[in-house]
């Protein structure tokens, strides 16, 4: 099995870029745990 995420975000003037990229990780994260929770039957 595979699976292939893509996750982003919205960068305007005042955007640091750190964090941005911390929340595409984020973002990434959680639909990630929810793949592995449903594979195992939590949800």
């Amino acid at each position: 099995k595979r699976v292939y995420l893509q996750a982003g975000g919205g960068v305007v003037a005042d955007s640091e870029p750190a964090k941005e990229y911390q929340e595409t990780i984020n973002k990434a994260r959680a639909v990630a745990i929810a793949i592995e929770n449903a594979e195992r039957g939590l949800i």
